[in-house]
């Protein structure tokens, strides 16, 4: 006997009986209840609304099925060109790729327009990822970029020029022969496909035998800090110590890929960011600008590191001298590097030969986008700037608005005028009349001196931009700075010159770094 039926003779409730179906059954059982309710005319109607829906579905799975079109890159030249790209790097561990690592790149997303676009000749054909790309500088994570260059082949339609190949078919009467010998726009068609925090400048056509990273003249870098209550002229005194070729084994981290750390600096000072600004008060931003061949691994950082504790007056400035004397320090002492979202990778400069080229559509998609990012984090530095103004002022609770709060219970009267006679049932019209007679009158006591009250001083006084906030007052100050610069410790510092060098570790550091350049 199958098991439902088993609730018949046990003498169940019919609602229990129900339940012991399968519910598909049960399931199945609806539908055709209410497909009985149907007319005749309703089923055809419903039938052909079925058959119109499968259609669409069909029509959907064939869009999925059907792989895009193979572009034929013969019909196409090459050429070898250099890319201009910019970035803010807080959204990106890098610009690099880093292998067996699942993180976003600056470099990945730059794969991934490449590929869309079908530009690049030479790619693998499982991932589609560009080969033979070469990048000028590999910021690490958080750290942004103005300037950076890549350098990659990618197909072009012009027949002639800097580092163009010609397309190797041509069919004369073949219809998809390219008839137009305009350039294609590259920044625009690859703009279309990043993000918004990454754009492609410009592009240049180059040799064939162009290295992004080394036919590159020389890097610059800028990190941005504010004023406080720093030392500026000694800092600067002591960023121009770096100018010429030392080593900089104290101002970098250890890496296999920089066995060789000497470099040569071209430049380095400490500028303030808007020259024609007044640059005395605390909020006021400045930049440490330098310029190199190269650049080793944390290697701006480090020295930003430093100059900050000179500013601070934790250490003197021959102090840079010293790190640059391995004989005094042969290993690299313990300090705190500067944080990395403050740094960015300004401009790679090339010869004179490199000519960069930009549409003025591409130009104006790119203003309309710095614009837009702009005015949020305008906004944004805005709503920060009145919290700490707020802040600063203590538990004060003055208002700039003096109003009496009897008067603004009027006006919230009258606006809940229609919920209040609702809520009462009040159905009289008489009694109706009544009620907003006499809120009128309130209203009409109050409103002619409603915002005579208001402090006007205070109030222009509380708008105006230069009134004194939490800025002004030095509340930013060395404690709140170090957290900006990524000093922040809980032990009181030492200076690297009264510290104690262990000879044991230093022996081992020598061998380990005679072990990686060997």
């Amino acid at each position: 006997m199958h098991y439902f039926w088993i609730p018949i003779i046990r003498k169940v409730s019919p609602r229990k009986f129900w339940n012991y179906f399968p519910a598909r059954i049960r399931k199945q059982m609806e539908i055709d209840e209410d497909l009985m309710q149907y007319t005749k005319e309703d089923l055809v109607l419903k039938i052909h609304s079925m058959r119109t829906h499968i259609r669409q579905l069909e029509r959907i799975k064939e869009k999925k099925d059907v792989k895009p079109r193979q572009l034929d890159l013969s019909r196409f030249g090459r050429r070898k060109i250099a890319l201009k790209v910019a970035y803010l790097g807080s959204n990106y561990a890098g610009f690099a790729d880093q292998v067996g690592q699942d993180v976003v790149t600056v470099e990945g997303k730059l794969q991934e327009a490449l590929s869309k676009s079908r530009l690049s000749v030479y790619f693998d054909k499982v991932t589609g990822r560009a080969l033979g790309l070469e990048k000028s500088g590999r910021t690490d994570r958080g750290v942004s970029a103005f300037g950076n260059v890549i350098s990659l082949t990618v197909r072009c339609r012009e027949s002639s020029g800097l580092g163009v190949t010609p397309r190797t078919s041509i069919e004369e009467n073949s219809e998809d022969l390219e008839v137009n010998n305009d350039e294609i726009d590259y920044v625009n068609l690859i703009n279309k496909n990043l993000p918004h925090d990454i754009r492609i400048l410009a592009w240049a056509p180059v040799d064939n035998d162009f290295s992004a990273r080394h036919s590159c003249t020389y890097r610059m870098y800028k990190y941005y800090f504010p004023r406080s209550d720093l030392d500026i002229e000694t800092m600067n005194l002591a960023a121009k110590k770096f100018i010429g070729v030392h080593d900089f084994s104290n101002f970098c981290s250890p890496s296999a890929d920089f066995p060789e750390t000497q470099r040569a600096v071209l430049l380095s000072l400490i500028s303030p960011f808007d020259v024609t600004a007044d640059n005395d008060q605390p909020s006021s931003i400045y930049t440490f600008t330098i310029a190199s061949l190269g650049f080793l691994y944390h290697q701006v950082r480090c020295m930003m590191g430093i100059l900050y504790e000179i500013g601070k007056g934790s250490e003197q400035s021959t102090i840079i001298n010293d790190l640059l004397n391995l004989e005094k320090y042969p290993i690299k002492p313990t300090y705190n590097m500067a944080i990395e979202y403050p740094l960015v990778l300004y401009e790679c400069v090339y010869p004179d030969t490199v000519k960069w080229i930009i549409s003025e559509h591409s130009t104006n998609n790119l203003i309309n986008i710095f614009q837009t990012q702009w005015c949020e984090m305008a906004i944004k530095q805005t709503i920060c700037s009145e919290a700490l103004s707020i802040v600063s002022q203590g538990t004060s609770t003055d208002s700039m608005l003096k109003v009496d709060h009897e008067k603004i219970h009027v006006f919230k009267l009258f606006r809940r005028y229609n919920t209040f006679l609702e809520d009462k049932n009040i159905v009289d019209d008489s009694m109706k009349m009544e009620i907003q007679t006499k809120l009128n009158d309130l209203i009409e006591k109050y409103s002619s001196d409603y915002f005579n009250n208001v402090n006007v001083d205070q109030l222009v006084e509380y708008c105006n931009p230069q009134s004194s906030s939490g800025f002004q007052r030095g509340v930013l100050s060395a404690k709140s700075s170090s957290l900006l610069m990524g000093s922040q410790r809980s032990k009181k510092y030492t200076p690297i010159a009264q510290r104690k060098i262990s000879m044991p570790t230093a022996k081992k550091s020598c061998e380990r770094k005679r072990k990686i350049s060997e």
